[in-house]
């Protein structure tokens, strides 16, 4: 199954999940993560897409600034396009090493800034 082909099962898989959610006013969130953790959805530009061709009003992402770190050019642009999106629902304020904020090398100040 190609790329197009997993995504299209991908849809069809959360629109199912989701009639659940609506029902019990919960969200589901979609994360991208980092490369090398998954192949599927690793940008804020693929997880917002993947919310718009869902359109669920209970789909949402998850911003995890570790992934962000190291699959965004930028993580405060990447942060600032979740959020214009509209459909940024949770944000991870993790450093790129996995612990908190302050605990490693990530500079925090422009993320926070947004």
């Amino acid at each position: 199954m190609g790329r197009s082909g997993v995504v299209e099962f991908a849809k069809e898989t959360f629109k199912v999940c989701l009639k659940a959610a609506r029902e019990r006013s919960v969200f589901y969130c979609i994360e991208p993560l980092s490369h090398t953790w998954t192949n599927f959805i690793n940008t804020v530009a693929e997880a917002t897409q993947l919310v718009k061709e869902v359109r669920h009003p209970n789909f949402k992402m998850v911003f995890d600034c570790r992934s962000a770190s190291v699959q965004e050019k930028s993580v405060s642009e990447a942060l600032l396009w979740a959020l214009e999106s509209g459909y940024l629902r949770h944000i991870h304020v993790n450093d790129i090493n996995g612990r908190g904020p302050g605990f490693g090398e990530t500079d925090f100040v422009p993320i926070l800034r947004c």
